[in-house]
């Protein structure tokens, strides 16, 4: 097997430097990091990646997180904590514009050092890179597993929630981040669970959020790991299918779906702790997971929350595993970073040149990132290795050197329809072509935003003129190529799609569609007695008043551009003309919607 040569570009004491030959790490007094997740966000939109580690220092339990700006040239800037990841252990994060201003929010869990405990927060953004904690819903504090996402194809991001020794809790939201409906979503005969994590998917493409749980039964007549599957009914219920045996289940497991070999249909990579202790792709056959193969080379033992990714390292367009784990087998070393490249059949062979080279750590987490904007793939990982760096943990990031084919974004989808019923609407397209990921194993991610108010009920997470992925992950529907959504409010809408490909390539989206629910311009007044929006005409401004403090306040033209974005009480200089705009006010209690005019 071609022999991939790799630099590495490494961080001590925090500063960066760069190296030929072997790691330098974040290491020195401890300063490793282990047990957490790597993020890689463009989270104050200006086209430049941050690398993102949070976790747990090494040898002691203090919490810590790092932030460094990817700035295109293979080099990376540290950056001030901007966004307060609590850090700890077993971290959850899920990045996704919460409250529909166009900015991209953290929803993240975990669990803290010295003694903290387990927590959940929603992390706000201010749109200037930092971040605000802006918890305001009344939802279990005690969630080590969690996810976010649209459950019910309202528009909204819900809030999937699972404690420890507890259950877990699916809180559906509406617009005004007010509780709209609860309920459990528990394996079935459950009462306490926990140690849980989350994936989500679309497993049988039919644009409703499914997700893979993994954790432990804590019930004292059936303690056991449990892994399963929930298919989301799109109806605010779940059903529970495809667990996986005793044997085989796992409680802190890393779960990767990926359409791997271009049938069209998502394949799970799975492995855990304990459990079985090796790696299996699973196939979804006739509405179940059907073990197809274990992935020769390795049997992991140790913890692998957030241990691996499916993306594309060489560019032949079939999806290759990342896994940073401890092999159970080989114990010289122990941890490694394993690089299983796949095929066009979905077939994985262990490159163990590459995978001899390259330290990895047990307890640890792996991410890809493009460190110059060559269009090929490079990785971050941290963790835990016990006989290459002297015990203890690290940070790093190493640059893919060798490979050198070209890689082409996707081209954008056809033949984009919407038909709109009453307060529904149903939007699809055609299907996108590439240049080396099939047809088939394409993700497609979709932009939709009332023009009237100015809120996106969907996000995109990219730049809608380039195309250019903010975040590297599949898209928005998956594989799915069709979305219906449910009692959106009255208003013009516009949305596009862009297809991305095994690299996480985003393609160019496609030309902007419209459609109109309800009265289209007019607006829903939302008025509020705490909360007073007067216009001074003379004085050219609008003048707020409230007891509360306001957190934004955001001013619309009627063709839904936003205008200006201020906390301030008083606005004067948006750069109006004479006409009817619209005005959104949000307190900490209140968010008030009214036109106004000049």
């Amino acid at each position: 097997m071609k022999k991939i040569l790799l630099a590495a570009v490494v961080f001590a004491n925090v500063a960066i430097l760069s190296a030929q030959q072997e790691l330098l790490l974040i290491n020195e007094n401890g300063t490793g990091l282990r047990e957490g997740k790597i993020s890689v966000i463009d989270s104050d939109n200006d086209g430049k990646h941050n690398v993102i580690f949070a976790g747990r220092a090494d040898k002691n339990t203090k919490d810590m997180v790092y932030i460094f700006k990817v700035q295109g040239d293979d080099t990376f800037t540290p950056v001030d904590n901007t966004i307060p990841i609590p850090g700890g252990q077993w971290i959850s994060t899920t990045w996704e514009d919460i409250n529909g201003d166009g900015r991209i929010d953290l929803f993240t869990s975990g669990i803290k050092g010295e003694g903290g405990g387990n927590y959940v927060t929603l992390l706000t953004n201010n749109g200037d890179g930092t971040y605000t904690d802006n918890w305001e819903l009344d939802l279990p504090q005690n969630a080590p597993g969690s996810a976010a996402a649209d459950f019910d194809n309202d528009g909204i991001i819900d809030f999937l929630i699972y404690g420890f020794k507890t259950d877990g809790t699916l809180t559906f939201r509406n617009e005004d981040n007010s509780v709209d409906e609860s309920i459990n979503v528990l394996p079935q005969g459950v009462t306490l669970f926990g140690d849980a994590n989350v994936t989500l998917l679309d497993i049988n493409n039919d644009g409703y959020i499914d997700f893979y749980l993994c954790g432990y039964v804590h019930d004292a007549d059936a303690k056991r790991r449990y892994s399963g599957l929930f298919i989301n009914n799109g109806n605010r219920t779940f059903t529970e299918t495809s667990v996986l045996p005793s044997g085989k289940a796992s409680n802190q497991a890393t779960t990767l779906f990926a359409d791997i070999n271009g049938d069209g249909i998502m394949e799970m990579i799975f492995y855990g702790h304990e459990g079985s202790g090796s790696m299996y792709v699973y196939q979804y056959i006739d509405g179940e997971f059907v073990e197809s193969m274990p992935i020769e080379g390795i049997y992991q033992t140790k913890t692998v929350v957030n241990s691996g990714v499916l993306a594309d390292i060489n560019n032949d367009g079939y999806y290759d595993l990342i896994a940073n784990v401890y092999n159970g087998i080989n114990n010289n070393p122990r941890e490694r970073l394993f690089f299983f490249i796949g095929d066009e059949f979905g077939l994985f062979e262990l490159n163990e040149e590459l995978s001899s080279q390259v330290m990895g750590g047990s307890n640890g987490s792996v991410a890809v990132l493009d460190s110059n904007n060559d269009g090929i793939l490079d990785f971050a990982v941290m963790g835990y290795n016990f006989n290459q760096n002297n015990n203890d943990a690290f940070c790093a990031i190493y640059k893919n050197t060798t490979y050198t084919a070209t890689n082409a974004a996707p081209s954008a989808p056809s033949n984009l329809e919407n038909s709109v019923d009453g307060n529904n609407v149903v939007l699809s397209w055609g299907e996108a072509t590439d240049d080396k990921t099939p047809t088939q194993s394409l993700t497609y991610n979709i932009y939709l935003r009332n023009k009237t108010t100015g809120r996106y009920y969907r996000h995109p997470k990219a730049n809608l003129s380039t195309g250019k992925r903010m975040v590297l992950e599949h898209g928005n529907t998956f594989l799915a190529k069709q979305i219906s959504f449910n009692n959106l409010p009255d208003g013009d809408y516009e949305w596009t799609v862009q297809a991305i490909d095994a690299a996480y390539a985003g393609g160019a989206f496609a030309e902007m569609k419209n459609f109109t629910i309800g009265k289209g311009m007019s607006i829903n007044t939302q008025e509020s007695e705490a909360v007073k929006v007067t216009v001074d005409v003379q004085n050219k401004n609008i003048k707020i008043v409230t007891a509360d403090a306001i957190s934004e306040v955001c001013i619309y033209n009627m063709e839904g551009e936003l205008l200006k974005s201020t906390s301030n009480n008083v606005i004067s200089d948006f750069g109006y003309t004479s006409g009817v705009y619209i005005i959104k006010v949000r307190t900490l209690k209140d968010i008030i919607t009214k036109k106004i005019v000049f």
